[in-house]
């Protein structure tokens, strides 16, 4: 054989070497990972769907997500159980809650397989934005919402942002939890999204009701509003095809000549109308919890809408329209920061039947435990030394300092004493949102649990979405501050932490997203009255007593004190106070987490109605809901509003400290419209 073709097969036998060796290096599976909304900014819950193939014998394993420190909160590692067999190619939603200053988190699939475990680093867009989606086949089709300021839609804007950012996910991939929503100013829904499946639409509900504004959207192919999902979300029904020459609609100018293709309807009961064009509705809007649905029988991204230059004017209207009950989306504060300042923190708990309750005891201030360490120096140096020396007994030394130590050490002990008598016990606060009719709810929790005693303890909380810790002062000494703990949970459709490990005399807050079930849902028969308020009754029949009760009219900025109401019971309105006098201001706040200046936040503040401030202020969360809500703005329905005692919700370890509360608010429709 010539030399030359020797040199040829010796190569050729090189490279094949070189290609075995580097599939072996690559490993049976082979890993993709992408955000879900694609041009989102990293802040808070980013959702990113993580696609595996393999190509070698079935797998046991788990992907994992790595994020770094929040602030002062913990680092986080997030673990999906995942199952897979040979040559089967699947993909699973990740949740991981990152920083604004995040520009990536790690993705690594860990199993028992021969080979390089594969890994990516996930490019995120660090900073804040306000940020509006669409789920549908119209990617890019809200750029017109660039030009508008960020707080478009609310009275309230994001600092650091002066835009709003659009944002866009195919239907395949939609969130199937509300948190996968959670950093999202509104969503939007076109052609396309009868593709989502069931789990998806139930995640997009609990948004809305979480505080979410949801536009839906119609047209000649908006096929999608004919689904069980949808129809259980927006404000019309019987929907069907119809066309007009011209378009009107309230606050919109100069909008282009037609047709319009329609996708119109029947208004839902509770929803208030608010366009009609040639006896259509062509715009509409409903309460849902603590959000609100809007509907357009027309589509943004059909002729003559599409391209037209006005655009950002009309995304202006849907947005006001949308305006959500609450100035501040609960849910994103969870998302952001861990939570919100706790009202269960806040409140203060009344002695429980046996041992302590350790959220009442006040540990010494800085300055005392300053003073004693300077006291306990000076008597150790130079006292001891100038006494003995003077007795002429310095190897006395030996035995004082020890007992100098011993006693200061004793009255250290003696500060948090009552601590250490004190067993695990928690205290439950946060919103829980609903809807007329409806048995579930969703609780944006916030438990502050006392561990006594250091090691690992598991935290398990029914159904819930998200669990993440927050990092506080712990241990028996306002001086002491511990180290970033991580924090690992399990999320299998429900998301725990198996082992969370904790110092002595720990106080964790622990924020989670649960859905509960209600053992019935809150009825109501509304309508406005001629005078302007409203009447007809309320009926509790959600199991549990809500206390200090009020039904809340935004549009007519109105409130009814219906006081305690036990379950089973039904409140009659006779009459309603009016509160468009009271007038919420924003003030500063605590500085959060990975925040240079500090947040604000609402505060009410006494005007020429001193009734009506001090019956605002006896509702806490009415006076959140009239901070984002302008009197006499067309807002579909009334809202309840009310606090549940916290026991049954969130985890269950520990004793329950009574006087804790959660929010309670329940979307109610009114006949007449309100």
């Amino acid at each position: 054989m010539p030399m030359r073709g020797i040199v040829r097969r010796i190569r050729m036998l090189v490279l094949l070497g070189a290609c075995a060796a580097a599939a072996r290096a690559q490993g049976p599976i082979q890993m993709a990972a992408e955000p879900v909304f694609a041009g989102a900014f990293a802040s808070g819950v980013t959702p990113i769907v993580v696609t595996l193939q393999n190509t070698g014998p079935s797998v046991e394993g788990a992907v994992k997500v790595s994020s770094g420190a929040f602030g002062m909160g913990s680092s986080r590692v997030y673990v999906y159980p995942l199952s897979l067999p040979t040559g089967s190619m699947k993909s699973v939603t990740v949740y991981p809650r990152v920083s604004d200053f995040s520009s990536s988190v790690r993705v690594t699939f860990d199993g028992s397989f021969r080979g390089v475990k594969p890994q990516k680093d996930v490019a995120l867009n660090p900073g804040e934005a306000v940020q509006v989606g669409l789920i549908g086949d119209q990617a890019g089709g809200m750029g017109a919402l660039r030009s508008l300021p960020s707080n478009a839609g609310t009275n309230v804007p994001m600092p650091g942002a002066s835009t709003i950012r659009d944002v866009y996910a195919t239907p395949e991939t939609a969130p199937d939890r509300a948190s996968g929503y959670a950093t999202l100013r509104a969503l939007t829904l076109a052609n396309g999204a009868e593709r989502m499946n069931p789990a998806q639409w139930e995640a997009i509900r609990r948004w809305v009701m979480a505080g979410g504004t949801l536009i839906c959207t119609g047209g000649a192919g908006a096929v999608y509003l004919q689904t069980p999902g949808a129809a259980a979300l927006s404000p019309v029904r019987n929907v069907h095809g119809a066309t007009v020459n011209a378009l009107a609609l309230p606050n919109a100018k100069d909008l282009p000549s037609g047709p319009y293709a329609l996708m119109t309807g029947a208004p839902a009961p509770g929803a208030a109308v608010l366009a009609r064009q040639g006896g259509h509705v062509t715009l509409a809007t409903r309460r849902l919890g603590a959000g609100a649905v809007v509907f357009t029988a027309f589509s943004p991204f059909e002729a003559p809408l599409r391209g037209w230059k006005g655009a950002a004017g009309l995304w202006n209207v849907l947005l006001e329209t949308g305006r959500p009950a609450a100035a501040w989306n609960t849910l994103r504060q969870i998302s952001l920061y861990g939570g919100n300042e706790s009202p269960a923190r806040a409140m203060p708990g009344r002695p429980i039947a046996r041992g302590v309750n350790p959220f009442r005891i006040q540990l010494p201030p800085v300055s005392t435990v300053a003073a004693l360490f300077a006291l306990y120096f000076v008597l150790a140096v130079p006292v001891t030394y100038f006494v003995l020396k003077k007795m002429r007994r310095l190897e006395w030394a030996w035995v004082t300092n020890p007992v100098l130590a011993g006693a200061f050490a004793f009255v250290f002990y003696l500060f948090a004493a009552s601590l250490y008598e004190a067993g695990m016990s928690r205290r439950t606060g946060g919103v829980l949102v609903s809807a007329v009719g409806t048995k579930d709810a969703l609780l944006l929790g916030s438990t502050q649990v006392f561990f006594p005693r250091g090691g690992n303890h598991p935290i398990m909380i029914p159904n819930a979405e998200t669990l993440e810790i927050s990092a506080e002062q712990a241990g028996a000494f306002p001086m002491t501050r511990r180290s970033p703990e991580t924090l690992t949970t399990v999320d299998v459709g429900v998301v725990s932490a198996p082992v969370f490990p904790v110092t002595n005399l720990a106080f964790r807050n622990i924020y989670y997203v649960q859905p509960v079930e209600l053992s019935g849902g809150v009825t109501a028969t509304l309508r406005r009255a001629p005078g302007g308020g409203l009447t007809g009754t309320v009926y509790n029949g959600a199991g549990r007593e809500l206390r200090n009760a009020a039904v809340v009219a935004p549009g007519l900025g109105r409130l009814a004190v219906l006081g305690d109401l036990k379950p089973g019971q039904t409140a009659r309105i006779s009459e309603t106070h009016p509160i468009s006098e009271t007038r919420q201001v924003m003030v500063p706040g605590p500085v959060r987490p990975g925040q240079s200046r500090p947040s604000r936040r609402p505060e009410l503040r006494r005007t020429r109605s001193a009734e009506a401030a001090d019956l605002a202020r006896g509702f806490p969360l009415a006076a959140q809901i009239f901070m984002g809500v302008e009197t006499g703005r067309p807002v579909a329905g009334a809202l309840l509003v009310g606090r549940m005692n916290g026991e049954a919700f969130g985890p269950q370890m520990g004793r329950y400290v009574p006087g804790s509360l959660v929010d309670v608010l329940v979307s109610l429709p009114v006949e007449g419209g309100a």
